[in-house]
């Protein structure tokens, strides 16, 4: 985690209100200005007065879903509490992504996120956590990445989409989609699926895995197109290329986690036991989310304000001294 501590000497042109510093936020960059939204509905405000190449940066709280139709970026405060005690920018209600090239980033969706199968493709996840996640209508959105997401109850995408999930966490991913799964835990439970999809490892059949865990309860088979890199799976994932040396099952699959008891939730880290730890991908680190070259960490690339401190006047020549501490992830 970076941490920069820089002074910044601004005129002050405007006073800031109680009610903007209080208030749920969602800032709208455009072409070098920025304009300020406040409320539940700030973010609905915000994505419709966005314009392609814009950016949208939301305070930490809970704001309503929105559809968002022009090529932007939405940045939230995170999808957990930091360590710094900064807190989650949460989604309450469903989210449409309906055009190419749309970045979400630390948001916490606790409710399902459509992506528009008809229109869609390039658009990135980057360390969000999402109820359920589903292309809209029967179209194909191509190259989806999830790059350190969590997914917690399933995903359904239409026919032959494509995506890409790197070091995350996904429960129940179903379809028959070009999955491409790299340092991935995935999770097969028993435990409530949003779309009634996806309980098996045989509902992926197009996927290519490197260097994951596979975790299934009561079920059977798995995807026949599995590659030769290293995956672990429990003893009742029944590997179908069971040729593929570099391929394990484990009895006990909770022995490879400090914290999983048999369960997605969104407090278990997935931290590896010394027996987890011991099973090295095919890149020389650790199977999972925190091996490879992009080990997970939920905290957003984009830097937050994490302190503030606001000289108490300004100097004779009306200028104010503003110290702040910024946090950002280093990836």
């Amino acid at each position: 985690m970076k941490k920069l501590l820089f002074t910044l000497l601004a005129i002050v042109a405007t006073v800031i209100t109680t009610q903007a510093q209080t208030s749920l936020v969602a800032t709208l960059s455009h072409e070098g200005k920025t304009s300020a939204y406040y409320g539940a509905e700030a973010l609905v405000n915000a994505a419709a007065a966005a314009e392609n190449g814009d950016v949208i940066t939301l305070s930490s709280g809970t704001f309503k879903g929105a559809t968002i139709a022009k090529s932007i970026t939405v940045r939230g405060a995170g999808m957990s509490v930091g360590d710094d005690g900064s807190l989650p920018t949460v989604i309450s209600s469903n989210m449409t992504v309906s055009v190419n090239n749309i970045t979400l980033e630390g948001l916490y969706v606790n409710a399902i996120l459509y992506i528009d199968g008809y229109t869609n493709s390039n658009d990135m996840f980057i360390k969000c956590r999402f109820t359920y996640v589903a292309t809209s209508g029967s179209g194909n959105a191509y190259n989806m990445r999830f790059i350190h997401c969590k997914i917690a109850n399933g995903t359904q995408f239409y026919d032959n989409s494509s995506a890409t999930f790197v070091n995350s966490i996904i429960c129940k991913p179903n379809g028959s989609c070009l999955y491409n799964f790299l340092n991935c835990v995935i999770l097969f439970t028993q435990g409530n699926n949003q779309g009634g999809y996806g309980v098996s490892p045989s509902a992926i059949v197009n996927s290519s895995l490197t260097n994951c865990f596979v975790y299934s309860v009561g079920t059977n088979g798995f995807p026949k197109s599995t590659t030769p890199a290293y995956n672990v799976g429990s003893k009742e994932v029944l590997w179908n290329n069971s040729t593929l040396a570099s391929n394990a099952v484990v009895e006990d699959f909770t022995t490879l986690f400090k914290d999983f008891t048999g369960e997605y939730g969104d407090d278990v880290t997935f931290k590896l036991t010394a027996t987890g730890a011991a099973y090295l991908g095919s890149d020389g680190t650790q199977v999972g989310i925190y091996g490879g070259s992009l080990p997970f960490d939920p905290t957003p690339t984009n830097p937050r304000i994490t302190k503030a401190q606001v000289a108490g006047q300004s100097s004779a020549n009306g200028k104010l001294s503003i110290e702040l501490e910024v946090n950002g992830a280093n990836h």
